[in-house]
């Protein structure tokens, strides 16, 4: 869950020979840094470690927005074949308080939230 207006940010490592390709998503459409404007992608570089590439990819949401929720997928791509990761994101608006008790030792906490 992230807080509307705060910045969050996704991350995808993938290792491979030849090195994949890393692809957003959301809901099923790929992403590109132009198609939300508040949304970013960032790939790092590569790495080689025992003839295996690595690629790092990060997804960042600055200010987030409630139409930033839904399900995020990152797919990493090669000749070999694919893999997905998925997440799906909740926007949390409002006030949120967690409350917590203590039981036999134990803390139990759960979260109540409030419209502002």
């Amino acid at each position: 869950m992230v807080f509307a207006h705060s910045d969050e940010t996704l991350e995808c490592t993938a290792d491979g020979q030849p090195l994949p390709n890393i692809r957003w998503f959301k809901n099923n459409m790929e992403i590109t840094n132009t198609t939300f404007a508040n949304v970013h992608i960032i790939e790092d570089l590569t790495m080689r470690s025992h003839d295996v590439d690595s690629i790092h990819s990060r997804l960042i949401i600055r200010q987030a927005e409630l139409s930033n929720a839904g399900n995020y997928i990152c797919n990493a791509l090669n000749l070999h074949g694919s893999v997905n990761g998925t997440l799906n994101l909740y926007i949390q608006t409002g006030i949120v308080n967690m409350i917590c008790n203590k039981m036999y030792g134990i803390y139990y906490c759960y979260f109540h939230s409030r419209r502002s």
